[in-house]
Parts: structure tokens; sequence; C-alpha cells
């Protein structure tokens, strides 16, 4: 089962970049390092920075002005070196850290690994020569998601940090190898925690108590406050997306183009469920963090559901009715196919599935534990949507018992921090429910 289906018409050919078109200068382009040519980067706040930064491309992701992002439409480097996309993070009003892509393969899709090595190498001069010190090689990162290669330079108050990855792919005809992402993280180095290390150190320490972070309203909602935000683009990253916000949530350091490693996602089909489950196991167990599936997509209990519907759409017309599914199937597309009204009425006789379904939200939010969910888009009338049907992974984040509504979030950036639905029409998409707790 694949989930974040795209619908947009793109061009495969004309997305796929060569690094030679990656690494063209232009003569407009705008250099990262103009932040702290002319201010102290770590002095910036949140009121100082985007004037600073507009010029770059900077938009504020957030309403709390907390993540600021330039996309890669814009055309900014560091050293000369593009950068396909940056996202500047503060924390108690100041700026906390920068992040910089410089190559990704769901955005800028597949490189030789000849090309790869050349993008490290030219990187690693021009970040020396930005930061006007030696670079030091720190080997792999044993703790984290993908095991990245690491290299680093530091100043006396900032730690560079460029970090990139490339999969090893096994076929039947030998070894391929196939460059993931590298990227470049620029924080203050005395406040620098380890790299992709828990915001506690050890099993002994003391663990955060993740219930402090859930809110409650007079208004009746309950939802879970300091989720930070992250935009997948125009990519079909909602899974590893949904996932990284969860895991920065609990003071872990990833992001998802080193999830998408793991887990196998494809820039225009999304992640397979098998697939992301397993990958992210693999993750937790590095970075000290459970998977489990509330509620896991069953296709026997699919076709009872179609079959269900078939039966009751006779009173809305023959026409309405779908084939029941067989084989490999795509639920997404047979929901679209069906009539709402029908459908909706076949999906609320489900009583006990739907209220197990509900219980687990509201266990998981009181705990102040996010939840990746899985659902059709595209079936129930949604205003503001990035991608207008098929599979997509969004974020439970509360819920509220007076208005009988789910509160949630979608990873589009801006404008998508906190929405809500009715539960009935949550339990109308609903698809699957997966947890990542910490431990």
């Amino acid at each position: 089962m694949l989930v974040c289906e795209t619908t947009m018409a793109m061009n495969r050919t004309a997305v796929a970049l060569s690094i030679a078109s990656c690494m063209a200068m232009d003569a407009m382009a705008s250099s990262l390092e103009m932040l702290w040519e002319r201010d102290p980067l770590w002095e910036f706040t949140q009121e100082t920075f985007l004037p600073a930064a507009r010029p770059l491309g900077f938009k504020w992701m957030t309403a709390s002005c907390d993540l600021a992002r330039c996309g890669p439409r814009e055309k900014m480097t560091v050293g000369g070196v593009p950068v396909g996309e940056a996202v500047a993070r503060f924390s108690d009003g100041r700026l906390s850290e920068i992040s910089a892509v410089l190559y990704a393969r769901g955005d800028n899709g597949e490189i030789t690994r000849g090309e790869f090595e050349d993008l490290i190498k030219r990187s690693v001069a021009a970040i020396s020569g930005v930061s006007g010190v030696k670079a030091q090689m720190r080997g792999k990162d044993l703790k984290g998601a993908a095991r990245a290669e690491g290299v680093v330079w530091q100043t006396a108050r900032t730690q560079l940090l460029l970090e990139y990855a490339i999969s090893r792919v096994v076929t039947a005809t030998g070894v391929n190898y196939r460059p993931e992402f590298v990227r470049l993280e620029i924080s203050p180095l005395n406040k620098r925690q380890p790299a992709k290390e828990l915001v506690f150190a050890s099993k002994s320490d003391a663990k955060p108590d993740f219930r402090t972070k859930v809110k409650k309203s007079s208004g009746g909602d309950v939802w879970i406050s300091g989720v930070p935000m992250v935009d997948q683009g125009d990519k079909s990253y909602c899974l590893v997306a949904s996932a990284e916000r969860v895991l920065r949530y609990y003071g872990m350091r990833v992001d998802q183009n080193e999830l998408a490693q793991l887990v196998g996602t494809d820039r225009w089909r999304g992640t397979d469920l098998k697939a992301a489950q397993e990958g992210l196991r693999q993750a937790g167990g590095r970075l000290r963090f459970k998977v489990k599936m509330e509620d896991e997509p069953d296709l026997r209990e699919f076709e009872a559901l179609v079959q269900d519907y078939n039966r009751r759409s006779t009173r809305f017309g023959k026409k309405l009715q779908v084939i029941t599914p067989q084989g490999d199937v795509d639920p997404f597309q047979v929901m679209a196919e069906m009539q709402l009204e029908a459908l909706k009425e076949t999906r609320l006789a489900q009583r006990a599935k739907m209220a197990r379904f509900l219980r687990s939200v509201m266990s998981s939010v009181d705990a102040g534990q996010p939840l990746l969910w899985g659902v059709a888009l595209g079936v129930v009338p949604e205003a503001g949507l990035v991608q207008k049907s098929g599979g997509h992974v969004r974020l439970i984040l509360g819920y509220n018992p007076i208005t009988n509504e789910i509160l949630y979030s979608d990873s589009w950036g801006a404008g998508h921090e906190l929405k809500r639905m009715t539960a009935s029409d949550a339990w109308i998409i609903h698809s699957f429910s997966l947890g990542l707790t910490p431990w």
C-alpha cells in the first residue's frame, strides 16, 4: 500500500537535474553567508531575522514565527554552491539553527556516485572558505537515523556540520550506489546538542513528561503544543515529513531526507507502509523510539467495507456501486469513486471500530504523543488542500469532546499548523494511525 500519492502532473525528466545544472552559478544568486557577514548570526531574534533574510527568500512557515524557510525556487548559494532549501529554526525567540540542503534525491533526482563525490568535494572546499577554518572529518554517525558521514568546522561561536549519505542498492546485476542527500547544519557551538541524540542522554536520565505539552481551552480543545512544522514541498514525502516533526518534537535531530533514505520513499509515489514501519523501527533502535501501528489497513476489512457500501448504495442508485477490490488494489482510488453519502452511512455503521479509533486518538493526545494519520484525500470536502486526492499522511494533534472534532496538521507550512474536522468526517477518510514514542 502506498501513501502520499501525488496527483500533480509533472515531467520527471525536467525535475531530475544533473549535477552540472545544479552547480551552475547564477549571477542573481544570493549567498547564505550574507546573514553573518553583516550581523552576528546568533544575535538574530524573531523580529530582526526576516528583514535581513528576506532577500534570500526566507518566509515564515508558522504563525508563531519559530521556523522560516527558503524554498528550492529561490537562487541561494553557500560559498558558491547552490542551496536547494534552507530552514531557520528559533528557540526562546532567538535563532538556534540553520539547515541548508545542498542535494536531496527527492528534490533533485538521481545523480551518479561520481557526481555525488564531486559535490561533496566542492562543498567541503566552499565551507572551508566561508568559515575560514580547517575541516575536521567526523566520520559516520552510528547513532543517527541514516548513519551519515560528516565533516565539521568550528569557529569561536559556530559549528558547521556537513552530512551526506549514499545507499547501497543490491540488484540482479550487482551493487548500485544511490546518493541520498548532502546538507549543511549551522548551529551555536556552545548550545549544540550531540548530533541526533535525544534531549535525555542515557536511560538513567529523567525523561521529559510530554503530558506537560498538552493544552486545554475553555471551548473544549485538547491539543499538543510545540510540534514543529516541516514543509514537505511538492514531493510525496508526507509520511517522512510527519515523522520528522514528531521526532523533532521529542528532541531528536533528524530530517525527512534521511528518513526517506531509510524507508525507500519515492518522490512521486510516496512511501510503502510496510517499508515505512521497518525503516522507522531501524531508526528507532538508534534514536530510542518505538513504532506502534495503532490501526493497520486490512484488505479483507476493506473488501467487506466495499461490499457493505454496495448493498447500501442501491438506495442512492445502482450506478454508484463500485467493484469489490481483489488482489493488488489502491483503496484511495476505490474510495474516490464512492458517493459520499453512501460511504458516510457505511463507515458510520462501523461504530465499534470508530469508537476504538477515537479512544486511541484521545489516549495518544493525553499522553502528549502525536499520531501519524493516514487518510484518503478528496473524499470529504476540505479547504486549502495542497494535494487534492489520493493517500496522504498528516498528524493528529488534538481533539474536542464538546464539538466532537479531531485537531490535525499537514506538513505543508504556514496555515496548516492546526486544523479541525468532525470526528465522523475523520473516520470516513481514516486509513491507519501510527505512533512514534520515545523510550
